[in-house]
């Protein structure tokens, strides 16, 4: 049965997975994520299985954190990760191609890979596309090294590095990749001519095992449909909103206020006649008040007489 590339690269991510392992697969990995679920759906079913983001196997609550929180407490037995070059050694670059100044490419960066490339007990390596540009002699900047001083505390590591054309193994000893096997259909000088480091081949160096049609069925049903299910939007919290501004000029519902029942013709009900008429009587009202007012301050003042001047018991003529 005929199979695509990535398929055969799912399937033999697949055979690396262990039954009772906890397996974690990051971002932008539709590839590992779809073997891991092969191997939860066939011979690891007791696998706990952490996808990112997945609406039904990511099992945390407080989003990356809590995920790389996890990580650092050795919790993962096996992880994935990629780069836009990688060496012989094991070294990954995910910052730039180039003179570090002025790169010729840039890549969106390391995130967590540098961590996370150290504490896992193993780590597959995947790359979809396997040419001189993307397996070089030493990486151009190293955002996760493959191996570490004697002095350094590191639990884990790259274990297995896949690819469409070769499965590498790292031995940790002599910090370098050795082709494990081939993939099917494909020779040792083409694979050396794909790769821009010379290749040492395991003693046993054998062939990939082709997908099973069973394998083939599982991954074009089961999983893509697993794999592609979209997480459910988070429910947007109802943003405070302003009560909008009311002016004297507002109508009346706007300020609160019950508008006025008018009849056909435009006047005002017998119901609201009154509180029209009442308003009318207090306008006019304070108007007369105002005008009152007015004509007390304009009349002119009577000058004092003399005797109110001087006061009662005293004459005028004594002051």
């Amino acid at each position: 049965m005929r199979h695509t590339p990535e398929e055969l690269m799912a399937c033999a991510i697949a055979r690396e997975v262990r039954d009772g392992e906890t397996v974690a697969v990051g971002t932008l990995a539709p590839i590992p994520a779809s073997g891991v679920l092969l191997a939860h759906f066939t011979h690891a079913p007791r696998a706990t299985v952490v996808i990112l983001n997945h609406p039904d196997f990511w099992p945390f609550s407080n989003g990356s954190k809590e995920f790389y929180d996890y990580a650092q407490r050795g919790k993962f037995d096996l992880f994935f990760l990629s780069g836009g070059q990688i060496d012989r050694h094991g070294n990954l670059n995910l910052i730039t191609v180039g003179d570090h100044a002025r790169p010729t490419v840039r890549f969106p960066g390391g995130a967590g890979a540098a961590m996370l490339y150290y504490l896992p007990r193993r780590v597959i390596v995947f790359r979809a596309e396997h040419t001189p540009r993307s397996f070089v002699e030493r990486v151009d900047t190293v955002a996760s090294p493959g191996s570490s001083p004697p002095d350094v505390v590191r639990p884990g590591g790259p274990w297995k590095v896949v690819t469409p054309l070769c499965t590498f193994r790292f031995e940790r000893a002599q910090a370098r990749l050795v082709v494990e096997a081939l993939q099917p259909g494909v020779t040792r000088a083409e694979l050396q001519r794909q790769t821009g480091f010379a290749l040492d081949y395991d003693p046993q160096a054998g062939v990939t095992r082709a997908p099973s049609a069973d394998e083939l069925a599982l991954l074009r049903t089961r999983v893509r449909e697993t794999v592609a299910r979209p997480r459910a939007p988070r429910p947007r919290r109802p943003s405070p909103r302003r009560r909008p501004a009311v002016s004297s000029r507002s109508p009346a519902h706007a300020r609160g206020r019950s508008p006025r029942p008018r009849t056909a013709e435009g006047r005002c009900t017998p119901r609201a006649a009154p509180r029209a008429a009442s308003r009318a009587a207090r306008s006019c009202s304070r108007w007369r008040r105002a005008g009152s007012d007015r004509a007390s301050r304009a009349a002119p003042r009577a000058r004092p007489s003399a005797s109110s001047v001087a006061g009662p018991g005293r004459s005028p003529s004594a002051t």
